[in-house]
């Protein structure tokens, strides 16, 4: 220890040493003894961010439906992909289930008794696409929607209002959510 303190001292190191030590000490007692964090305060400020996020999403989520994607996820990077550079899209839907006449059938007993049956119908769309650039994908083949990718298509609506999304759901979900719990 007393040959490197001579050896800090001649190098002109020992204000940037002590500085860092005390850094140290201010984190070991924050993490100690915790830090005031006022949840309220920050359930007030995720409050004024979900309605500019609820305005982005729901851009983002017309644009997708206009496209013929029913139900997309607005943060399904597989979804946003499809969007920007095409192809295939599959949903389902719930039908009811129907006799020989047309007419639902019921169940008959259960707790559902008197409800109509259903089934899960899968449907495939193609979804044109809505960029002109050159896609990017994964190792696994999937498109990639990074905001790096995404930053580079700007002056398109669709892709601001997702970044921006992005960006507010960052916030609220690390900061004002993820510092609460």
């Amino acid at each position: 220890y007393l040959q490197q303190h001579v050896l800090a001292r001649q190098l002109g190191l020992l204000p940037l040493i002590e500085s860092q030590m005390r850094g140290l000490k201010a984190t070991i007692s924050m993490e100690f003894n915790g830090m005031a964090f006022d949840k309220v305060r920050a359930k007030g400020y995720e409050m004024e961010l979900a309605k500019p996020l609820d305005v982005q999403l729901g851009i983002v989520t017309r644009s997708m439906t206009t496209a013929g994607m029913i139900d997309a996820n607005p943060m399904s990077n597989t979804d946003i992909g499809t969007y920007l550079w095409g192809g295939n899209y599959s949903y389902y839907t719930s039908e009811d289930i129907l006799d020989a006449d047309g007419v639902g059938v019921p169940f008959k007993s259960g707790p559902r008794k008197g409800e109509l049956r259903t089934r899960k119908e899968s449907h495939t769309v193609w979804v044109a696409p809505h960029t002109m650039s050159e896609p990017e994908f994964t190792p696994t083949g999937k498109y990639r929607v990074d905001d790096e990718i995404l930053s580079k298509l700007s002056g398109n609506a669709f892709v601001t209002a997702l970044l921006k999304a992005r960006e507010l759901q960052k916030d609220i979900s690390t900061y004002y959510q993820g510092y609460s719990e």
